[in-house]
Order: C-alpha cells, then structure tokens, then sequence
C-alpha cells in the first residue's frame, strides 16, 4: 500500500507539471490562449492588474462555483482547492519563467508546439483527476458538471472551455473593444483538450489506478455493495 501511495503523489505532481507545461506552451505559441487560461488574461489586461493574481482569484471562484453545486456533499477537496490555488498558479507562473527561451520564429514553429499543448494539458488534467486528490480548480469544474450531466469529463471539459471562450469572447469586446486573448489555438485547446483527456483515459486510465491502489479500493468498495445487498 505503501508503494502504491507512491504512485499516487507522483502522478499527481506530474499532473501538475504536465498541465502547467500544456497551458504554458499554449501561451507561447501566439496562436490564443487556453480556454481556462484566456479568462483570467483577459480580466488582467481590461483592468490593468496583474494576471497571476487574477488567476489565483480565478481559481478561487472555480472552487467556490464548485461548493454552490455540490451544496452539502462538498467535502475537504473542495475546500482544499482554495490554498492549492496559490500553489498552482505559482507553479504555472515558474514553468513560464523556465520554459521563456521558447519563443516560435515562424508561423509552422507555433502550429508544431499546439499539438503538444494540447496533449500536455489534457494529460495532466487527467492525472490530477484520476489521482482523486485536490484537483486543479478550474478543471475541478468539468468534474463536477460531468456530474451533473452525466457524461465523461471529456466531454464536459468540451462543454466548460466552449462556455469559457465566449466568456472571454465577451469580455475582450466589452472592455477591451478587441479581441485580447483568443485565437486559432484557443478554439484547438477547446476541443481537443477534452479529446485528450478522453484519450489519456482511454490509454491509461486502468494502469494509473492500478499502481496508485485505487482500482483495488474501486473493487473492494464494489464487493462490499454487492454483500450489503
């Protein structure tokens, strides 16, 4: 069990690092900002504030979106969420600093990293979520509505980025009088990382939960159902 929880802080942690390089090389790429990110950026740049403070308020607000939704079966991960957004952010605020030499000379060098960006960030939203730890806020939010409507968080995540982008979209043209923050890229990112999540699931999924114990836990407390009933 010992190793198993092993597993599981590693995967976890490189789910953080997976995400924060997936949002990070969607910036770079000059082609439009992740959905998740583009929200926040736009904010910081229509007020004239700092945007990882935005994000980290952002964050905030994505937990506290969680909360109203679940109501009284919200439990610790939720409000968990709420110091973990300071970590994140500053996380994806150093992965940018380190990843800074990336800078695309010509139009193909951009279109070339958007397929990584997109693996990167799907990947590492489905890490964190299939760890059943804290997941990162604002891809907490697909969870929940998954739940909601009933669908894999693939799908859901397609549905929460779609949402976030005219968001955005709205933002840009009300404040900033263009648009800011979206682009090519951005409508990339609200597809395909939902895809790629449903992707990392489809590949992975078992043998993460395997290693991490959890598989074992989901058999045991299926066995005890079926004795209880």
């Amino acid at each position: 069990m010992k190793k198993a929880h092993i597993w599981r802080g590693f995967f976890y942690v490189l789910g953080i690092c997976f995400l924060s390089i997936g949002i990070t090389l969607n910036t770079k790429t000059g082609l439009g900002l992740s959905p998740v990110t583009s929200v926040p950026y736009s904010i910081s740049t229509a007020f004239s504030l700092n945007f990882s403070t935005v994000l980290c308020w952002y964050y905030i607000a994505c937990t506290v979106l969680q909360i109203l939704v679940k109501g009284k079966k919200s439990g610790w991960k939720e409000i968990a969420q709420v110091p973990a957004s300071f970590l994140f952010s500053a996380v994806q605020g150093q992965f940018a600093k380190w990843m800074s030499f990336l800078t695309p000379a010509e139009a193909w060098h951009s279109w070339a990293l958007l397929p990584f960006a997109v693996l990167f960030t799907g990947f590492g939203i489905a890490l964190m979520v299939n760890m059943e730890l804290v997941p990162n806020p604002a891809d907490g939010v697909p969870v929940v509505v998954s739940q909601v409507i009933k669908k894999d968080v693939g799908l859901a995540k397609n549905f929460v980025d779609a949402t976030l982008v005219l968001v955005t979209l709205t933002i840009d043209l009300l404040f900033s009088r263009h648009i800011v923050s979206l682009g090519a890229g951005t409508i990339v990112a609200m597809v395909g990382n939902g895809r790629a999540v449903a992707l990392f699931d489809r590949l992975f999924q078992m043998k993460v939960k395997d290693l991490s114990g959890l598989l074992i836990c989901a058999n045991n407390e299926t066995n005890l159902y079926k004795e209880e009933s």
